[in-house]
């Protein structure tokens, strides 16, 4: 997508085959978070699912622990990422998910 082209490269063929990988995603998630833009990490979360990527629990807990790491408080957005995981096929949330979701 618009997100992951190189500044000043133009849109080619080659670039709507291409997909991110799941580190590529899991990078750009978790910039957004910490830059406060949650909006964001549920948008592009949508979008990976979308083009076949699947976040795993690695992904979510790497989400949680910037929630919890947060000066703000992120209870709200850390029980949504939490619901989600919860919800995502083939994804068990594990103890670091549910400690991390807590702090």
């Amino acid at each position: 997508e618009e997100e992951f082209r190189p500044i000043g490269r133009n849109k080619s063929k080659s670039d709507e085959q291409s997909v991110p990988s799941l580190n590529v995603y899991q990078a750009v998630l978790v910039a957004c978070a910490r830059a406060g833009q949650y909006d964001n990490v549920t948008s592009l979360l949508t979008k990976m699912r979308r083009r076949g990527v699947r976040p795993n629990v690695y992904t979510y807990n790497s989400l949680l622990n910037v929630c919890a790491k947060d000066k703000e408080t992120r209870w709200k957005e850390a029980l949504s990422l939490l619901s989600q995981c919860q919800r995502e096929p083939g994804i068990d949330p594990d103890l670091v998910t549910y400690t991390t979701a807590m702090r």
